[in-house]
């Protein structure tokens, strides 16, 4: 297992620590989705730059096409101040937690000033606030906390956990962002509120123009099947001449 960091046009290795005063950021599938789809978003802004990949022993079976070459399931991106980790898959169950120790340990070799994940919760657990935060012992060293902290009856599990679970240990200031969000579907309005809070309480000039068109569309298919739906449930004319057979 390891990380493999090269240049922008995949030639050569960084000689220097990445990740000095910078942002460390990375979320996994899960509820919602919303850590895979804020990391994705991320990596889609325009001076988003691939930095490299990391390599494990039982590597996921998934690959897609990016640009001109083959995207891997865990890739490093830079952009701006923030170095993210765009996982296309959860890693296997017999190396999740090497994955996570190697990442903890990582980030903190190489100087990153905070470590900002996300998540979701399931809505059915929701509240009046909009979004909840986990974080470790030290965040609150490096930032005042800005929401409501995960109340004590819930639990993170996965990766997330065993990331924050290394950085509390290691007391690194790290803080989990977790909108409420659907449970089995992508939820891009739960990503959209995640972005939103990354902008906001983190300075970041995020262009949210694309995630934006996508919930436009998304609501608009739906607004399409209601409108059938009701159309469905009406009942026919009197005087329609309706065959049954």
């Amino acid at each position: 297992m390891k990380i493999n960091i090269e240049n922008y046009n995949g030639q050569g290795v960084f000689k220097k620590r990445i990740g000095e005063g910078k942002i460390f950021i990375t979320g996994f599938y899960g509820v919602g989705a919303v850590g895979y789809l804020v990391s994705k978003y991320l990596t889609m802004q325009k001076e988003a730059k691939y930095l490299g990949y990391i390599s494990t022993k039982r590597l996921p079976m998934i690959i897609r096409m990016e640009d001109n070459r083959i995207g891997l399931p865990f890739e490093l991106y830079q952009w701006k101040n923030y170095i993210i980790l765009l996982n296309e898959s959860i890693p296997d169950a017999r190396e999740i937690h090497a994955f996570s120790d190697m990442i903890v340990d990582w980030v903190i070799e190489n100087k990153f000033k905070l470590a900002v994940l996300f998540g979701g919760l399931a809505e059915r657990v929701g509240s009046q606030d909009p979004i909840r935060i986990a974080y470790t012992r030290t965040f609150p060293s490096v930032m005042k906390p800005f929401a409501p902290a995960l109340e004590k009856r819930l639990s993170i599990v996965g990766p997330l956990a065993l990331l924050l679970s290394g950085f509390e240990m290691k007391g690194f200031p790290s803080v989990c962002i977790l909108p409420y969000a659907k449970v089995y579907e992508y939820d891009l309005n739960a990503a959209y509120m995640a972005l939103k809070v990354l902008k906001e309480k983190f300075a970041a000039e995020i262009d949210l123009t694309q995630l934006e068109k996508d919930l436009s569309y998304e609501k608009k298919i739906e607004s399409d099947i209601l409108k059938e739906l009701e159309k469905s449930r009406q009942p026919p004319p009197p005087d329609s001449k309706i065959l049954y057979m």
